[in-house]
């Protein structure tokens, strides 16, 4: 086995790690990240010069290193969303539509729909010079009254693709029917979409529209497809959001179900080990009515999640959408006024490594923590449970640029604030963006690294615990943090209070709580224990 290159090649920034078997397992030996207009022999000649000058105990090892260029590269890769316009009978009908557009990571620049119709959006629709795609729909089979609609809203559809030779149509359901209007040779069929907000979010027209915009082999799909790994590998429930330049993301993954036969230990929680009353149900255990949110696609079957292209940390509505600002500057502290909120959103949009330090910091952090509500919200309108309905995972991963150079307790903070989920929770940062080029590996080889990398694919950041039931002002129950430290003495737990935690760097702690009223989410227990 050789060393080999995992690079992460971004919108904004490009992110190269170096990894090679030492005593017999892989290792991460060094990682760093530049803007994407660095090129990337230099980037890769800086990661190996770093790897290089810390092994001089190991010179076969440091020779094969120096020999950088003839190492394996496996790299996954961002893009930026493809644009696609919208167009159906019904304004319901076009919320269906973009259900399905939005979580396989399409760019939405417009919408068409005979009951809303006026010239001036026929034009903002229609006429984006850098439209990709115009996606037509109608239920299967057609009603009465939206057979008539599809037949004008294709003949003014086919007058643009007819002049544009790059834009493709994309007929759902019983627009099928109108294709004798468009080139043949350029039509795509597709089922007609189901209906928002039901849970059947994963459906057919979400696959083929994630496959078309080539988010199939995109560099958020490529990690959900480690992240689906590492939960198997560690046993244990992993949630992944990732806020990029250009995009974002939301994944979540469950071990596979283990066998029966073999049961759990008794009176042990089989994910950290902490004590737990034998009859009781675990706290973090599935909501019997709890439904699925995203569209899988491909060999992602089995996990949740989509990608979001208005989840990126500035996405292009959120310069002009008074309400996307709003949100940006409900969690800003600079005190500036709204137009130089948005001019400085706009300049971090086109230049995002720029203004890094002090008030550009603070509104960088502003601008993810939003972004991450993004998600959270499209998670609940494509179906999913609401947050206090939805359990806790075992891991809570955070990547994407927005956060890399955010302090880890600033980034862990940002989760916390937005991504909540009733119970204990631990926070790492993927901070060698070593999960996306994993992803690109077939399944055997990349659980072997990731076995094997476990311990440095991520970095810990914190940990959460969100408790729920309680009424404003009451108290809850008492905390106690136990360390090889320290040990704090109890503290009082009110609801509607939030207590920060300082915990020494790489020292295990334990967390007792003590519940007053005797329950912990869906849990009859008195007291608890995690690590």
């Amino acid at each position: 086995m050789m060393p080999r290159f995992l690079i992460d090649r971004g919108t904004a920034t490009v992110s190269a790690a170096l990894v090679a078997p030492l005593d017999g397992r892989w290792r991460l030996l060094a990682s760093a990240a530049f803007p994407a207009s660095v090129e990337l022999d230099a980037v890769l000649a800086y990661v190996a010069d770093r790897a290089a000058g810390l092994l001089g105990d190991l010179p076969e090892l440091a020779g094969q290193v120096a020999d950088w260029r003839r190492r394996e590269r496996i790299a996954a890769t961002s893009q930026i969303p493809r644009r696609i316009a919208l167009v159906a009978p019904t304004a319901r009908r076009i919320e269906d539509l973009e259900a399905a557009a939005t979580q396989a990571g399409w760019q939405v620049a417009g919408h068409l729909s005979s009951d809303r119709a006026d010239a001036l959006a026929t034009s903002d629709a229609l006429g984006d010079v850098e439209l990709d795609a115009i996606a037509i729909a109608g239920t299967d089979p057609p009603r009465s009254d939206e057979r008539a609609a599809l037949a004008d809203l294709a003949s003014m559809a086919a007058a643009i693709v007819a002049r544009r030779q790059q834009l493709l149509p994309i007929l759902c359901g019983a627009a099928a029917e109108q294709a004798d209007r468009f080139p043949i040779e350029r039509v795509i069929f597709a089922p007609a979409p189901s209906a928002d907000g039901t849970g059947d979010a994963g459906n057919e027209l979400a696959r083929l529209l994630m496959a078309l915009g080539g988010e199939t082999d995109n560099a958020r799909l490529a990690t959900a497809r480690t992240v689906r790994t590492l939960a198997a590998v560690l046993d244990r429930t992993i949630e992944w959001v990732d806020v990029g330049a250009s995009g974002g993301a939301w994944f979540r993954a469950t071990p596979p179900v283990p066998d029966p036969s073999q049961g759990p230990v008794e009176g042990v929680d089989q994910r950290n080990g902490s004590p737990t009353p034998a009859n009781a149900s675990p706290a973090n255990a599935s909501p019997a009515n709890a439904s699925p949110a995203g569209a899988p696609v491909g060999d992602l079957d089995g996990l949740e999640g989509f990608v979001l292209a208005a989840g990126a940390m500035v996405p292009e509505r959120a310069v002009e959408d008074e309400e996307d600002l709003d949100a940006v500057i409900g969690w800003s502290p600079l005190r500036i006024d709204r137009p130089t909120h948005r001019d400085r959103l706009r300049d971090l949009r086109a230049h995002p490594w720029q203004d890094a330090a002090g008030e550009g910091a603070l509104l960088r952090m502003a601008a993810g923590r939003a972004a991450l509500a993004r998600l959270e919200s499209e998670r609940i309108r494509l179906g999913g449970p609401p947050a206090e309905r939805t359990t806790a995972p075992d891991l809570l991963v955070v990547g994407g640029g927005a956060f890399a150079l955010a302090p880890g307790p600033a980034t862990a903070l940002a989760a916390a604030d937005t991504v909540r989920r009733p119970g204990m929770t631990q926070i790492a940062y993927d901070h060698a963006r070593l999960l996306a080029p994993l992803g690109m590996l077939d399944e055997i080889e990349r659980r072997e690294l990731v076995a094997d990398l476990a311990d440095e694919l991520l970095l810990p950041i914190g940990s959460v615990l969100v408790l729920t039931g309680g009424r404003p002002g009451h108290d809850m129950g008492r905390l106690r943090v136990q360390s090889e430290w320290a040990t704090d003495e109890p503290k009082p737990l009110a609801s509607g209070m939030l207590r920060l935690l300082e915990l020494p760097p790489g020292a295990p702690s334990t967390v007792e709580l003590e519940m007053r009223d005797g329950r912990f989410g869906r849990t009859r227990v008195k007291r608890l224990g995690f690590e």
